[in-house]
């Protein structure tokens, strides 16, 4: 398991307020990116908490398929980032930071 965190996010910026989490084109990236360096092509990229639903950051976990199955699941009924790591039954990883793109 994997874990990212992206402070001050365009998307959220552009988008606004929301209930669910508005970062899936950086999932994705992020998904593609990881697979590209580790050569697999079975990795899935989840955001776990969003600073468009009031979270201080986004947050993003990211690992092989199918062991995260259900993590989309997890953070539609609210849980925290730290939880979802604990239910994956793995430590609370060090988070990467990555660099916020600018808008415009």
């Amino acid at each position: 398991i994997l874990a990212a965190r992206l402070e001050n996010s365009a998307f959220v910026e552009v988008l606004g307020a929301s209930s669910l989490p508005v970062d899936s084109i950086i999932s994705g990236l992020l998904a593609e990116l990881v697979a590209q360096v580790a050569e697999r092509r079975d990795l899935e990229c989840y955001e776990t908490e969003c600073t468009a639903m009031g979270a201080p950051c986004c947050r993003f976990v990211l690992g092989i398929s199918g062991r995260l199955a259900n993590v989309p699941q997890w953070v539609e009924d609210g849980l925290r980032h730290e939880e979802v790591i604990r239910r994956l039954g793995a430590q609370v990883p060090h988070e990467s930071t990555l660099p916020a793109p600018s808008v415009g």
